[in-house]
This record gives structure tokens, C-alpha cells and sequence, in this order.
């Protein structure tokens, strides 16, 4: 195999520069977990929290509001996702349904009857 040094060295660099990526979204969760056991369930006592340590260095520098801008945006399937319940009445839907479909069913029982007792239907022209 050819240049599979190259190949490895690629990986490697790649993996690293994802793992820095990922550490934004490690150093933000850690610092809202904290906020989160500081203020015992209180959001506005969080908030507080947070506010008076954006500025603070967090990471390489970064302070904790650079930090939560670099942060991966995770979509609703990552963050606990989304429940809808939708409740449907059957009983009236199905009656509309019925009523709508009333006349094309009787006319396929008509041909049916017609095509089981071979009644051949001639046409008038």
C-alpha cells in the first residue's frame, strides 16, 4: 500500500482537529451543569450564574461566551427530541368517510350482482 503514512497522518490530524472541535460542547455543558447544581433548579438564579462567568477564560483562551458561540447546535433528536400526541376521533371521521363513499359503494355492489349472475349489458347507440 502506498502512502499509508500519509493516510494515518491525515487520521490523526483529523481526529485531533475534531476532538478541539468537540471540546467547546464538553466545556459549556461542565460549566452548565455547575450553573445547573449552583442554583438548584432555579432558572433565573442560573442565568445570574452564567452571566457572571461569560468572561471568565474557559478553554484556551476562550472565554465562556466564545465557548457557547463555537458549541455544536444539536437538533431536537439530540436534545431529548420532541413529543406529539394528535387524538383523532375515528367514529366521526369514518361516518364522513361512509357518507362520501355511500354511492360509489352501492354501485360496485350493483356491478358485482351483475357480474356474478353474467348479465351482458349491451350498449345503446
Amino acid at each position: 500500500m502506498r502512502n499509508k503514512g500519509f493516510t494515518k497522518f491525515i487520521a490523526v490530524v483529523f481526529a485531533l482537529i475534531c476532538i478541539y472541535q468537540l471540546a467547546f460542547t464538553w466545556m459549556v455543558k461542565n460549566v452548565e451543569k455547575e450553573a445547573k447544581a449552583f442554583s438548584n433548579g432555579d432558572y433565573d438564579l442560573e442565568q445570574v450564574y452564567l452571566d457572571s462567568i461569560a468572561s471568565e477564560e474557559l478553554y484556551f483562551g476562550y472565554s465562556y461566551k466564545e465557548c457557547k458561540e463555537q458549541e455544536l447546535n444539536l437538533g431536537l433528536d439530540l436534545k431529548g427530541g420532541m413529543n406529539v400526541t394528535l387524538e383523532v376521533s375515528v367514529g366521526r371521521h369514518s361516518k364522513n368517510i361512509w357518507q362520501i363513499n355511500l354511492p360509489m359503494l352501492l354501485l360496485m355492489k350493483q356491478f358485482q350482482k351483475l357480474m356474478q349472475s353474467k348479465v351482458i349489458l349491451k350498449t345503446i347507440t
